[in-house]
């Protein structure tokens, strides 16, 4: 047994507990369609950034909405979305790109490399197929 809660309202109190014990950047993650994503951003104060996980459209990378900036993950490991924050005077900068190209060359991007290394690792010690290998 479980209780399904509407996403706004449980957005609405982790923000305001996190906001009151000083959390100064507040990252959503969201399962939902990208309007419902969109509309999460738009209802909730507070949130600096809604990561969209579920790709169902070939829409922007990003989307500023109010002072919100929804993103989506990317497509099933062929494109990657990378967020940039950089804070300045105590707010923060919040700028996202696409990094796939990048991120399927590694080039020059060790950090990526290494998360894909122990990503594959991850996938055979749990017996998961890689996508990428086809059918």
């Amino acid at each position: 047994y479980y209780d399904v809660l509407d996403p706004r309202i449980a957005a609405l109190s982790a923000v305001s507990a996190l906001r009151a014990k000083g959390c100064a950047l507040i990252v959503a993650l969201s399962y939902q369609s990208w309007p419902a994503s969109l509309e999460l951003a738009r209802s909730v104060d507070g949130i600096d950034v809604v990561i969209n996980g579920r790709r169902e459209h070939n829409r922007p990378t990003g989307e500023m909405v109010g002072r919100t900036m929804v993103v989506d993950t990317g497509i099933r490991r062929i494109s990657l979305t990378e967020v940039l924050v950089e804070w300045s005077a105590g707010c923060a900068r919040i700028a996202v790109k696409e990094a796939g190209p990048e991120a399927k060359s590694m080039e020059g991007r060790d950090d990526l490399l290494e998360l894909e290394k122990r990503f594959e690792k991850e996938l055979r010690e749990r017996g998961i197929r890689d996508i990428r290998e086809g059918s």
